[in-house]
Order: structure tokens, then C-alpha cells, then sequence
């Protein structure tokens, strides 16, 4: 068995965890965390597929990183927002504790 065969394998198994997980589960990070999960599943492929052809392999490989760099940031954000709604929420309720007492 081919190792490129054994990625393709494992980018389509990862992208069907991913899936499956996006459908059972509506938590805002679990969405995020499927929603990488089937974008590594899809990049692992596409670079399996790219090292078949050859003639373009250092573009697909950066490619690849430019797109881990913007999953990255994502989940930067995601994190900095819910921080931020947290927050929001944690003085809110601690202002209304204070003005009903």
C-alpha cells in the first residue's frame, strides 16, 4: 500500500469525523473545532493528490501553509470573541446582582 493512498485515507477519515461531528453537536467551539477537523481532512488529501502530479509540489505546499495560517487566526478570533462575550456576560450579571441588593 502506497503512503499517498494511506493520506488519502486519512484526510477522508478526518473529514468524516468532522462531518459527523458537525451534524450531532451545535456547541459554537465544537462547530469550530469539526469545521478544522474536516479542513485538515481536506488538505491532507489535496497534498496526497499534489504529490501524485509533482510538477507543482512547493506551490501546493505553500498553499497548504498560507491556509493552516488562516485556520489559525480563525480560532484566535473565536477565542478573543468568546472571551469578550464571557466578559460581557459576567459584568452584566454581576451589575444586575448589585442593583437589585
Amino acid at each position: 500500500m502506497s503512503h499517498l493512498f494511506l493520506y488519502q485515507i486519512v484526510g477522508i477519515g478526518l473529514f468524516i469525523i468532522g462531518l459527523y461531528g458537525l451534524w450531532r453537536n451545535r456547541h459554537c467551539w465544537a462547530v469550530i473545532t469539526f469545521l478544522q477537523l474536516m479542513s485538515s481532512g481536506i488538505l491532507l488529501s489535496f497534498l496526497a493528490i499534489t504529490r501524485t502530479k509533482g510538477a507543482y509540489q512547493s506551490v501546493s505546499e505553500l498553499i497548504v501553509i498560507f491556509i493552516f495560517a488562516v485556520l489559525i487566526i480563525e480560532i484566535l478570533l473565536a477565542i478573543v470573541f468568546t472571551y469578550k462575550v464571557l466578559m460581557s456576560d459576567s459584568s452584566s450579571n454581576s451589575d444586575d446582582k448589585s442593583n437589585r441588593g
